[in-house]
């Protein structure tokens, strides 16, 4: 039997769905009332958002970059930006 493309897709869906979902129950109440806090501001203030995003670490278990790290990955994303424009590469070298 031969699976159509939507078939295919929905089972990916859902896959998908089932892994988030069961992030999301091992996540802390601490990434819960962070969402829930951001939603209430993104409501009051009238912003667009998608309900159904998982949840993200805590802050404890989140990565912490260096004010370096942080710096040298803005410059790497400008001079891409700068490439992707289509300038010569001497041009956007630093």
């Amino acid at each position: 039997m031969r699976l159509s493309h939507s078939d295919v897709m929905t089972s990916e869906l859902e896959t998908r769905r089932q892994h988030i979902e069961q992030k999301e129950t091992n996540m802390s109440d601490e990434a819960q009332t962070r969402r829930d806090r951001s939603i209430r501001i993104l409501k009051a203030e009238k912003v667009p958002f998608i309900e159904h995003l998982p949840l993200i670490k805590t802050e404890a278990d989140s990565t912490r970059r260096t004010t370096e790290q942080v710096a040298n990955r803005a410059m790497a994303l400008c001079i891409v930006a700068v490439n992707g424009e289509g300038l010569k590469q001497a041009s956007s070298q630093i």
